[in-house]
């Protein structure tokens, strides 16, 4: 077929989607977990009040994508492995219209030429808080309030 066009050594362009490998699976789990605990009272014999709370949560993410293509291997699934010649009984054959996961023959050019990724992902918060409010002393106008907060350095991991 190729010999048959006008300039039979000219280059020829070939393109090929990776959805032709197989249909892409994702998978994803989440473990989260999240604790608050808090007082509050009042400081006796004044009108101040005071808040203290703290809080701890995780976050457990795990992620897998599969279906994707190896692109090395679609540039040289007939030559060479590291362990020597690769074994895909029925070759590769990239004209084929269905997926290589479903195509009879094909498993060993599919499980080559198919990666499943993974990514596990950890986070962590911590927070401890303390408020205090209330009134100094009067003024003409009224009373002159005041509100303290502390927020200790934050430590967060990824």
């Amino acid at each position: 077929m190729l010999a048959s066009r006008p300039n039979p050594n000219a280059p020829v362009n070939f393109t090929f989607s990776t959805s032709r490998i197989g249909r892409t699976a994702y998978g994803v789990d989440y473990d989260l977990m999240e604790t608050l605990v808090g007082l509050r009272g009042e400081v006796p014999g004044r009108d101040w009040t005071w808040d203290v709370y703290g809080s701890y949560g995780r976050t457990d993410a795990s992620e897998r994508t599969s279906g994707l293509g190896r692109c090395r291997g679609l540039e040289h699934p007939h030559q060479r492995g590291r362990r020597g010649r690769l074994d895909l009984p029925g070759g590769f054959n990239p004209f084929i219209p269905a997926a290589l996961e479903s195509t009879p023959g094909q498993e060993a050019c599919f499980n080559y030429l198919n990666r499943t990724l993974s990514e596990e992902t950890e986070l962590t918060q911590q927070i401890v808080e303390g408020s205090l409010q209330g009134s100094l002393l009067d003024l003409p106008a009224g009373r002159l309030r005041f509100a303290l907060s502390q927020l200790p350095p934050q430590h967060v991991r990824l």
